[in-house]
């Protein structure tokens, strides 16, 4: 769809997030549809430049879910004050597996609400 549109693109770069055979799945699209996958992180939109760059820099394996939304705020934050065009907050959702077996399995999702410094 992206690609037919080549001429006159919808402007929008999707971010694909899931499980493929049990492992996590990361890929993010240009404006004609082009795939990026990674088994890190990947970044898109206005501010995908800034956002790179302290991704990289904070970044690591294996990090806890609080962990990781603190440096997703860091980079979201840092990005946002850099890119006038990319609006005044974000929100991370962040998607965990159950850790007992009593809730049947399954995964729970965490929202943070980031306001940007600018507000």
């Amino acid at each position: 769809i992206l690609y037919s549109r080549r001429q006159s693109p919808y402007y929008v770069e999707p971010i694909v997030a899931g499980l493929e055979r049990g492992c996590p799945f990361l890929c993010s699209h240009d404006l004609i549809g082009a795939q990026s996958k990674s088994d890190s992180f990947v970044c898109s939109g206005a501010a995908s430049k800034s956002l790179y760059g302290t991704a990289q820099a904070f970044w690591h394996p294996n990090m806890q879910p609080d962990e990781l939304a603190r440096v997703c705020g860091r980079a979201f934050l840092s990005a946002l004050e850099r890119d006038c065009l990319s609006g005044y907050g974000a929100i991370v959702y962040l998607i965990v597996a159950n850790d007992t077996e009593d809730k049947g399995g399954g995964c729970r999702i965490i929202e943070y609400d980031l306001a940007c410094r600018n507000d």
